[in-house]
């Protein structure tokens, strides 16, 4: 791991997340990148209409340099800043791409939560589209070395055995424990379960000696937030599901309502299929 690519719009949100990210940055000694994006607004100066395009790019570079010195200044590691042009999701997404970063991180804000679970927001889209990790932070999350870990299971049998190499790297890392958390709506059904476990699962965290637990509960994302508060869980992992184009408007992901609902940082694992392969839509 050598590269974070931290998401700002200089919120509060956003600056928890930057200091959640230059903490496990600094455990991996990982290279840093404060990122911004924006758009060219232009402005009308004079009659008849002259529009003149405001300089964004110095405006957003010169906000991450103060970012910069207010971390600098506390002994933080290193940031390096970075602004690009373009929607907000997209531009993250493109910038990561192009420093090549293992992670991206972004901070979720703690107000208008309800309006943006039918809106949209920018950290949705983030999770709809991302190919590389994305942690997202809530704005109330402090940093806390990931101790425990869980991963609420949901892989199928065809997912790449290289789905869970990030995770792994942070178990190893933290030597966290780490849980596998398969809820289940009915008693019966465990047993199921267990005898079902898909075979690459097995491989994907092999020697990371995991626990399996199997909640029972109707309501996954309860079942998951009971688990976390009982089980002092630190950081919880999720894959997104991977769905055609017609189950994405009746089908509820639980990763999006994870995604609005803990209060502890959320890892998301794309896992898109190989190149070459069909591709589906993902449900959020």
């Amino acid at each position: 791991m050598q590269t974070f690519l931290i998401a700002t719009d200089f919120s509060a949100a956003s600056r928890n997340a930057t200091q959640y990210g230059l903490e496990l940055a600094r455990a991996f000694n990982a290279r840093v990148i404060l990122f911004t994006a924006y758009q060219q607004v232009p402005v009308t100066v004079t009659e008849p209409l002259i529009l003149v395009a405001t300089d964004m790019l110095g405006l957003a570079k010169q906000k991450l340099e103060g970012e910069a010195r207010f971390f600098n200044s506390r002994g933080a590691t290193p940031l390096e800043i970075m602004a690009k042009e373009g929607s907000t999701a997209n531009a993250i997404l493109e910038a990561a791409k192009e420093m090549h970063a293992d992670l991206v991180l972004a901070g979720m804000k703690g107000d208008g939560k309800a309006t943006r679970r039918f809106f949209g927001s920018t950290v949705t889209s983030l999770a709809r589209k991302t190919t590389v990790p994305l942690m997202i932070i809530p704005e109330e999350g402090a940093y806390k070395a990931p101790g425990t870990i869980a991963l609420a299971n949901d892989i199928s049998f065809h997912a790449g055995t290289h789905l869970l190499d990030f995770l792994r790297l942070l178990v190893q890392k933290f030597h966290s424990t780490l849980y596998i958390v398969r809820v289940v709506t009915k008693k019966e059904n465990e047993v199921v379960e267990i005898l079902n476990r898909p075979s690459n699962l097995s491989e994907m965290v092999s020697n990371l000696e995991p626990l399996y637990e199997y909640p029972l509960d109707k309501n996954i994302t309860k079942a998951l937030k009971d688990f976390i508060s009982t089980h002092d869980v630190d950081l919880l992992a999720m894959v997104p599901h991977q769905e055609s184009f017609p189950e994405r408007w009746f089908l509820r992901s639980k990763t999006r309502e994870m995604i609005f609902k803990t209060d502890i940082p959320l890892l998301i694992l794309p896992g898109f299929p190989h190149r070459g392969e069909h591709q589906h839509s993902v449900v959020f």
